[in-house]
């Protein structure tokens, strides 16, 4: 039986490094396979800050970067370069909203060994 990708996440050692954690959060951002892939990060391009982006980006609205293509290898390498980086990459377009990150990823995982370990009915969730 093949996990899903945010069943992976959860199953995240500690001392996983953060390319490997990057590969599992472009495996949850393109799990639904929803063409064409269209994501973005914030990072914000205009004047006063004027921040150079350290990824390529195909487009820029506000205090947002982006791509979009139909390239579903393109996509995985540009979620894995912004995850590296340290953002915290959307998927635009229709709901729902999917959003993720290293440390979302880490934390997902975190909470879900957590509970598996220290089952407590007094712990409102």
């Amino acid at each position: 039986m093949k996990l899903s990708a945010i069943a992976l996440i959860e199953q995240l050692k500690p001392d996983a490094p953060d390319r490997d954690v990057a590969a599992l959060v472009a495996l949850y951002m393109l799990e639904s396979d929803r063409r064409p892939y269209h994501f973005s990060i914030n990072h914000d391009i205009r004047p006063p800050a004027m921040k150079r982006c350290p990824l390529r980006f195909e487009w820029a609205i506000k205090d947002r970067v982006g791509i979009k293509t139909n390239i579903r290898a393109h996509a995985e390498k540009w979620i894995i370069e912004a995850a590296l980086a340290g953002y915290t990459i959307s998927r635009e377009g229709r709901e729902p909203v999917l959003t993720m990150s290293l440390d979302r990823a880490r934390q997902r995982a975190w909470y879900a060994q957590f509970i598996t370990l220290h089952p407590c009915d007094d712990i409102p969730l």
